[in-house]
């Protein structure tokens, strides 16, 4: 069996039969076999893939080894059908990476061990090699890249503004450098007609159940799927307190779930706040980039955003969620590049220039705000 070592202090042995992932001597945190590609309870957590810990051959699609200029490094991971591409995210998961800033070095050793698990699996195999970075010679000025909207900035259900222009809507005293992200009220009152309509509906439930049951209604005849018709009435009751059970969730979501989420460059921290209760933060010093990921619709009719979400990919190669767009965008902010009409799903450099959406604009102000290259997970319905 074959023995390599990665960064993280990973080693990826691998056979004709059988390929695993180790940290050490514990046990393998992912192992390749006839089966598919197994993984444990922590893998599927940074990577946010489904708790069964099994990726089947038609979930795996191709292996591919590639090098990333952006961290200086090779990294080796599997990409994923539609369907867990559509639950996750991004169709890219990886499984290793080894920093080399030379580009050689471990060009090899990244090579080999995704042949070895291309082989297992029994899918493709694809080496992506870095480009020859060209050097262009030009007495013409260079042109300066694009200014992006200016805030404020909205996108589904969330506004994007910088903090100390609002302090009386925040609820309190930010910093000149921090932004904050403000969500709609159209969340909150969404929630209210809920609560209303599921109101109205316990109530029709529980009046005509306890009239049922207190009167002398006629009920119909027995049949095949309530054998017992006199069951009706209690049926109404279980159903009237479903409905009332879920007026209190949704009462409990209002005062719980955070309307704003401050990004704060100087602490290097993103917080979500529910009034003046924080709800969560999520320290960035371990950050690497930052990832704008879209689902867009291609029809002439339907053209526009359809998902949106902000998601910060880490040094221990997983991901942290900051905020999901909340509703469809039916139009794009512009069309100035190809990004917008180009038929195609890729993962590329987001800068300036490519700002085509409200949200890859917003993504680009927390990048440059925390100094962190921005890249952009396109998806295509």
């Amino acid at each position: 069996m074959t023995n390599v070592s990665a960064a993280d202090n990973l080693q990826i042995d691998y056979s004709p039969q059988v390929w695993q992932i180790r940290n050490g001597d514990q046990a393998p945190m992912v192992y390749a076999d006839l089966q598919g590609l197994h993984y444990n309870e922590r893998f599927a957590s940074t990577r946010r893939l489904p708790p069964t810990g099994l990726l089947t051959h038609g979930q795996s699609l191709q292996v591919i080894a590639g090098y990333q200029r952006a961290d200086e490094s090779w990294h080796l991971g599997v990409v994923l059908d539609a369907d867990l591409t559509a639950a996750r995210g991004s169709r890219w998961c990886e499984l290793a990476h080894w920093p080399d800033p030379d580009m050689t070095n471990f060009v090899d050793v990244a090579q080999s061990a995704g042949r070895g698990l291309a082989t297992v699996l029994n899918v493709p195999f694809r080496l992506v090699e870095p480009r020859p970075i060209e050097t262009v010679v030009s007495v013409e000025p260079v042109k300066p890249a694009a200014p992006l909207p200016n805030l404020p900035l909205t996108s589904g259900l969330w506004t994007l503004q910088r903090a100390n222009q609002i302090n009386e809507k925040i609820g309190f005293d930010a910093q000149g450098d921090q932004l904050v992200f403000v969500r709609s009220k159209t969340w909150v009152n969404r929630q209210y007609r809920r609560m209303i309509w599921h109101s109205i509906w316990a109530i029709i439930y529980l009046w005509l159940s306890l009239v049922t049951i207190r009167g002398d209604t006629a009920l119909p005849n027995a049949g095949t799927i309530v054998p017992d018709p006199h069951v009706l009435p209690y049926m109404g009751v279980v159903i009237a307190f479903g409905f009332v059970i879920s007026v209190f969730y949704h009462a409990y979501r209002i005062r719980t779930v955070p309307n704003l989420i401050l990004v704060d460059p100087s602490s290097r921290t993103v917080s979500a706040w529910r009034g003046r209760h924080q709800r969560w933060t999520q320290p960035l010093s371990n950050a690497q980039s930052l990832y704008v990921s879209e689902t867009t619709r291609q029809r002439r009719s339907q053209r526009g955003v359809e998902h949106g979400e902000l998601n910060v990919y880490l040094e221990d190669g997983g991901f942290s969620h900051l905020l999901s767009q909340g509703q469809p965008e039916p139009e794009a902010l512009s069309v100035r590049t190809d990004l917008n009409s180009a038929r195609i799903e890729a993962v590329q450099p987001l800068t300036n220039d490519d700002v085509t959406s409200s949200l890859q604009a917003m993504g680009l102000y927390v990048a440059q705000a925390f100094g962190l290259p921005a890249f952009y997970d396109r998806r295509v319905r």
